[in-house]
């Protein structure tokens, strides 16, 4: 039977029904959900008293199967995963609708630490259009945001970096630590290249809390065995080490 509903075979399907209990059912409409086959799923609702689990929306949603996630919600089958689950698979289409029908995820108390925000699984999966999408709708906080450029620096997203940065919405100190720890060049390069050059004082990057960070990067770098951004920020150091010579001393700022 699970078989048949993976494969949409309703056939099949209908042939095996009365050889199977309810439980048997019951994965089997999972299946059927999971693979994306309405026919199937609405022609076992419909013709027994078996019914899906909590989870076979949560299937449907992360293989982007819009018209059985439309299906099951319509039919009081909800998730509060549903939703994450589709933004990490980066199914934009099944986002919108679960936030249309305020199926929205499990909000994350400030106490748990563990929990993470739809904008910071968007951000760690690279899903460049949900990210830009859940800003503009409201999913997002200072903490959530601060985290999810850290999410994006950590695993080399920098087109998720740069719709952070075109919304106003600045890459710090740590963002430039992690892409160096991990060697993210890309990173680094589009980080570096978006730097204010008013903030440049006798050839210098600016200075948190004493560190410079280009220096700090660099050992960032180093310890990772990241050698071609070593060479890069190298580079980049002798480069500015020459410019706007007519300044002296450091600047010290927080956001770059």
């Amino acid at each position: 039977m699970m078989r048949a509903c993976s494969a949409g075979n309703l056939n099949e399907v209908i042939c095996l029904v009365e050889k199977c209990n309810e439980a048997m059912l019951s994965e089997a409409m999972d299946a059927a959900a999971e693979s994306g086959h309405l026919h199937v799923l609405e022609w076992l609702h419909e013709n027994s008293d078996a019914t899906c689990s909590s989870t076979a929306i949560d299937f449907a949603a992360a293989n982007g199967h819009l018209e059985v996630v439309e299906y099951l919600h319509q039919n009081e089958y909800h998730s509060s995963d549903a939703f994450n689950f589709a933004v990490i698979y980066g199914h934009l289409k099944v986002v919108q609708f679960l936030h249309d029908q305020q199926v929205a995820p499990m909000t994350c108390a400030s106490s748990n630490h563990n929990c993470v925000s739809s904008l910071e699984l968007a951000s760690e999966y690279g899903r460049s259009k949900i990210v830009e999408w859940l800003v503009r709708n409201g999913y997002k906080d200072a903490k959530s945001i601060e985290l999810s450029v850290r999410c994006a620096a950590s695993k080399g997203h920098v087109e998720i970096i740069e719709i952070f940065s075109q919304l106003g919405y600045p890459v710090n100190f740590e963002d430039i630590m992690v892409a160096a720890s991990y060697g993210h060049l890309n990173v680094l390069k589009y980080i570096f290249n978006i730097v204010d050059k008013t903030c440049l004082r006798d050839g210098f990057l600016p200075q948190l809390e004493g560190k410079n960070i280009v220096e700090a990067a660099l050992k960032e770098a180093e310890l990772g065995g990241h050698k071609h951004v070593v060479t890069y920020l190298r580079s980049i150091f002798i480069s500015f080490r020459f410019q706007d010579s007519e300044f002296n001393g450091f600047i010290e700022v927080t956001n770059i």
